[in-house]
């Protein structure tokens, strides 16, 4: 039984890693679509809803300069949040498909390129 507690602490920090991660490369997303934009506030949560289950929850709020309609801003934060589950998609399948044992530098390069390959989709 300790085992398995050790087990489910390594899995929770492996997804909590993933959840950081995750909301680096969306932030970085939503940066690189206001290119030249002045971003007054830029918030962008992955949280994990229930570690069972394997449910998150992505939520980005992203203000600019007046110059921006509501409606693009509105579009930049739904795609931000389509590409951030695209990418998380293919990094649960990848961790599932190897019993959560995934070391934390495997995460941050299966991340990397499935970002890109999100990105080539997204953009």
């Amino acid at each position: 039984m300790v085992e398995r507690q050790v087990v489910e602490e390594a899995e929770r920090e492996l997804l909590q890693h993933l959840s950081t991660l995750l909301a680096q490369k969306i932030t970085d997303y939503v940066i690189a679509k206001l290119r030249g934009r002045r971003i007054r506030t830029l918030d962008v949560k992955v949280r994990i809803l229930d570690y069972e289950k394997l449910l998150f929850d992505i939520e980005v709020n992203v203000d600019t300069d007046l110059l921006v309609p509501d409606y693009y801003l509105n579009r930049v934060a739904s795609e931000a949040v389509d590409y951030g589950f695209s990418i998380l998609d293919k990094v649960m399948s990848y961790i599932l498909s190897r019993n959560m044992r995934v070391s934390l530098h495997e995460l941050e390069r299966i991340i990397e390129e499935c970002s890109r390959t999100s990105n080539h989709n997204s953009t």
